[in-house]
């Protein structure tokens, strides 16, 4: 049994699928005593503003990121010697719309009046050092974010974890020690400073370790001068067919916070947001062994239906059972943030745990799509969860509160799972032996 499990976990496509859930794990664990802080050192209004703030930001920085972080999943394993032009175009991409996103918004806010742009545009001298600082801030959380697929492509997941444990300590220390000076932005500002730090030292490490080692062990020579034509132009091809996806998937995960901020207020924000983040990290856990079968199967060294039904079941023995908990446990855990937020988010957490179940059939339906180089499947699959969702929250979240966003997610994801399954997955694991041999 003890060999059998060794084997399992040596296994490429459960690896690195163990090595994102062991950082998703990590990562929620610390942004529980970081959030617990957070609502018992600061008041609830703080909160919401801080959650506010922090949704915005990862959602222009979402838009920046031009979905690379996806792209250097799909690309790098194959890359070979273009890894580093292909690594240092993403970089210079993702700088450069953050600084436009950055002007546009603090520019457009601006004009229509929305504060607190408004009232800082009112002062050169204090709005060009709040362009510069939302442009940094939203470059720092993309390539933070885009770091995370590279490290994937080139099969260095175990370093992930490690990376997201140490920024989320950073974090935490910063937010216990900035509570008292600045009890109204520390959250903000916590969230965002460690990050440049760790970009900085993942860069370093990769660029004069991991990328040579990489494109060492690649199994071609040189590439020939067609060749190296053909490689600059696919990242901006992978990126083209597939960006619009993901532009409704960021909307659907950062613009909810933002929209229950701006309907209900900053507290009915805070109720909502804490209860949104422990639901987000239920995601990842279908999410991230998705991203393993992309890279698994990207370069056609693994076959797509073996490897599907592999993942498939994989993601069901590891998502499900969390969620049942989440489910069961969600007014003890909501507990830990104060009695108010069990109180006001017990229900909303129920539903979106149980929105995670279904989410292993899209997220398998995705990887296939994304493997299979369907950018249109992607694109319609992604809006039909993003217009269901925002859309039903929009109606339900007046007349049943935050439960009722819970509701929308829940039916959303329900119906677009129920379609994928027919249309999608049974076909493809039908034609391949079924699950019954699944490892």
């Amino acid at each position: 049994m003890i060999r059998s499990a060794v084997l399992h976990v040596r296994d490429p496509l459960y690896l690195n699928a163990y090595a994102l859930m062991a950082s998703n794990l990590l990562s929620s664990a610390l942004g529980v005593v970081y959030w617990a802080l957070a609502a018992r050192s600061y008041s609830v209004d703080s909160v919401g503003i801080g959650a506010a703030t922090i949704s915005l930001v990862v959602f222009l920085s979402g838009i920046a990121q031009l979905n690379l972080r996806t792209a250097l999943v799909r690309l790098v394993p194959e890359a070979g010697s273009r890894t580093p032009a292909l690594v240092g175009a993403a970089y210079l991409a993702s700088s450069g719309m953050s600084v436009v996103a950055a002007v546009v918004t603090f520019v457009g806010a601006s004009i229509v009046g929305i504060e607190p742009f408004a009232g800082l545009a009112r002062d050169v001298s204090v709005a060009v050092p709040s362009v510069v600082l939302l442009a940094g801030a939203i470059a720092a959380w993309s390539v933070f974010n885009i770091q995370d697929g590279l490290l994937a492509g080139l099969r260095r997941t175990l370093w992930v974890p490690v990376e997201n444990v140490l920024y989320g300590v950073a974090k935490t220390v910063l937010l216990v020690v900035l509570a008292a000076g600045l009890p109204v932005l520390g959250i903000a500002v916590s969230w965002f400073v460690p990050v440049v730090a760790a970009v900085a030292v993942v860069t370093v490490v990769v660029a004069i370790r991991w990328i040579p080692q990489h494109v060492r062990a690649a199994p071609h020579g040189p590439p020939s001068e067609a060749r190296l034509v053909d490689e600059r132009g696919r990242l901006l091809r992978y990126v083209a067919s597939d960006y619009a996806a993901a532009l409704f998937a960021l909307a659907t995960s950062s613009l909810l916070p933002v929209l229950v901020a701006a309907t209900r207020g900053p507290a009915e924000g805070a109720f909502f947001y804490l209860a949104w983040i422990i639901a987000v990290s239920l995601d990842l856990l279908p999410a991230n062994t998705a991203a393993s079968l992309t890279v698994e199967t990207a370069s056609g060294q693994a076959e797509l239906a073996t490897e599907t039904r592999r993942a498939l079941m994989h993601m069901a023995r590891s998502a499900v059972p969390f969620a049942l908990v989440v489910a069961i446990l969600a007014p003890l855990l909501l507990q830990v943030f104060g009695a108010a937020y069990a109180e006001r988010s017990t229900d909303l957490l129920r539903l979106l745990a149980l929105g995670v179940i279904p989410y292993v059939a899209i997220s398998t339906a995705l990887a296939v799509a994304r493997v299979r180089g369907r950018s249109r499947e992607l694109l319609a699959i992604q809006a039909s969860l993003a217009v269901l969702t925002l859309g039903g929250s929009a109606l339900l979240v007046g007349p049943l509160g935050l439960a009722g966003v819970g509701v929308a997610v829940l039916v959303a994801r329900l119906l677009v799972a129920g379609v994928l399954v027919v249309a999608r997955i049974r076909p493809l694991l039908s034609a391949h032996g079924g699950l019954s041999q699944a490892a």
